[in-house]
């Protein structure tokens, strides 16, 4: 293609793409705007607690992992809760990083959340002076253990390779320390209430589903990013719209560019080459 008609259909592509753009950018940015306002707060609020050992409604709380001996059928390690004199055990299975410290090791399927017993936190600043408060008086606060686990015991490269459909039916096990003692349930992702501290505590330790590499980096792989597909939802033709648009913005700038520099390139590389060839063959004397 000839440079100076790669490079009007470059500032073609570009100009059409500018139009177009300025006419799907406004009512997309209106529909986003839109589903913001429509939007109501958030039902539930916590704080993701990192001590492992304190004091809460006047009984020692502990948390501590212990590797299974070896031999042992099971995958992973265990974690020992204890809260006075009651306990309770979750297996690793093989979800946990050994080589990370605390809770840390259990971050991708493992938390304790804080729900404040009070009203609604209603504002950063609340909230800030709300989370240092935590570390001095758990009393204040619903002290909750989230865990995430699949249903059946897996190899943990097997477990890396989950299929998407799989995370409907992960089990998670909510063990609070309430007044009555310290309790545990465990419910299926897929029976969760959407408007109950439950799924709020799920989300937190509920991962993306990887399905393989080349859309590993999409969110519509996340289960728990129902916020994400409702605004794409919301966005309608626009959301299509303006990728298309973009793309084409894009590969007009590229045709341009090249056209630019592309005569001159080749004349280089002819030179170049002239002149490579007239050394390897010199004129006879």
């Amino acid at each position: 293609m000839q440079s100076k008609t790669q490079r009007m259909i470059g500032v073609a592509l570009v100009a059409i793409s500018t139009i177009a753009l300025a006419l799907s950018v406004p009512p997309m940015i209106q529909r986003i705007r839109a589903h913001s306002a429509s939007v109501a707060p958030p039902l539930w609020q916590g704080e993701i607690f990192g001590q492992t050992e304190f004091e809460h409604l006047g009984r020692p709380f502990s948390l501590t992992t212990v590797e299974l001996p070896q031999g042992d059928p099971r995958p992973g390690a265990e974690v020992v809760i204890r809260w006075g004199d009651e306990e309770t055990t979750l297996l690793t299975q093989g979800l946990d990083d050994p080589r990370l410290p605390g809770l840390d090791r259990h971050r991708d399927w493992l938390r304790i959340v804080a729900f404040p017993e009070s009203a609604e936190i209603g504002s950063p600043e609340a909230a800030y002076e709300a989370a240092k408060a935590l570390r001095s008086d758990t009393d204040a606060w619903r002290i909750v253990i989230v865990a995430r686990r699949p249903t059946t015991q897996r190899d943990p490269d097997e477990w890396k390779a989950v299929r998407a459909k799989d995370w409907r039916q992960w089990t998670y096990t909510f063990i609070e320390l309430g007044d009555a003692g310290l309790s545990r349930t465990d419910r299926i992702y897929a029976d969760l209430d959407e408007a109950g501290w439950e799924y709020f505590a799920a989300g937190i330790v509920t991962p993306g589903v990887f399905r393989d590499a080349s859309n590993a980096l999409s969110v519509m792989n996340y289960p728990n990013y129902k916020g994400v597909h409702d605004v794409i939802d919301e966005m309608g033709w626009t959301w299509a719209a303006v990728g298309v648009e973009a793309m084409v913005l894009v590969l007009g700038g590229l045709m341009i560019l090249l056209s630019l520099g592309s005569k001159g390139h080749v004349d280089r590389v002819l030179a170049a080459h002239d002149h490579r060839a007239a050394g390897d063959n010199p004129s006879p004397a």
